[in-house]
């Protein structure tokens, strides 16, 4: 069984708070009308601590009925969650994506965390897509650091350009994109999202490392 949306705990978590005047605002206008359009009912429903998903209806990404699949073994002990197979498939031939050569390789390799595809078809339903690095590609530390990256592990990708328009602190659609993912339901935001814009949430940061790109990161699965 591969990585079933529903299967992740709900965790309450700290309000977001965005910089700038009116992010109140905007927040509220974002937050249920994005999850309600780019969300099948039925997974909608169960996200938001509704009724139980059962139904085949899920997004890409997402394995149908209820349990919990086990964690698959990554490089040097490091451990992902299982990606669906035809969710691969169905990603490396959306048009919406477009994967550089090493990320299309990690894709068909099977070698990408199920949660990352999960974000990457989640935000692929309403822009276009383009993936710089999942797991080939990228230091295996985090800059500066003796911290392993997640994209090791493949448990992260970098988006470079979102909407054909490149990934800086004055692109709207990445903005925008970056909005969705903090406002979604929890089995769409990310433990990691680096960007060039400072909002205030669990998870997001930004620094001069990602100033042209959007960092999705997930940390290990939890246990089953």
């Amino acid at each position: 069984m591969y990585f079933p949306f529903v299967a992740r705990p709900q965790r309450r978590r700290p309000g977001l708070v965005l910089a700038g005047a009116g992010g109140a605002a905007l927040l509220a206008t974002i937050a249920v009308p994005v999850a309600a359009a780019l969300l099948p009912a039925a997974v909608l429903s169960k996200a938001l601590g509704g009724s139980p998903l059962e139904t085949a209806a899920a997004p890409v990404g997402a394995a149908a009925g209820r349990g919990r699949p086990s964690p698959a073994p990554g490089p040097q002990g490091g451990v992902r969650w299982p990606a669906d197979p035809a969710a691969s498939a169905a990603l490396l031939t959306d048009t919406r994506v477009r994967l550089s050569p090493w990320a299309r390789a990690d894709l068909a390799a099977g070698t990408v965390d199920g949660r990352v595809l999960a974000v990457l078809a989640y935000l692929a339903r309403a822009h276009t897509l383009e993936v710089s690095v999942l797991r080939t590609g990228h230091a295996e530390f985090v800059a500066g650091t003796a911290r392993v990256s997640n994209h090791f592990y493949g448990r992260a990708a970098d988006i470079v350009a979102v909407d054909g328009e490149a990934v800086s602190a004055t692109s709207s659609t990445a903005r925008l994109a970056v909005l969705e993912l903090l406002a979604g339901p929890a089995p769409f935001r990310p433990d990691e999202l680096g960007s060039p814009f400072a909002f205030h949430a669990p998870g997001a940061f930004s620094d001069a490392a990602h100033r042209d790109h959007l960092h999705v990161g997930f940390g290990p699965p939890p246990s089953p």
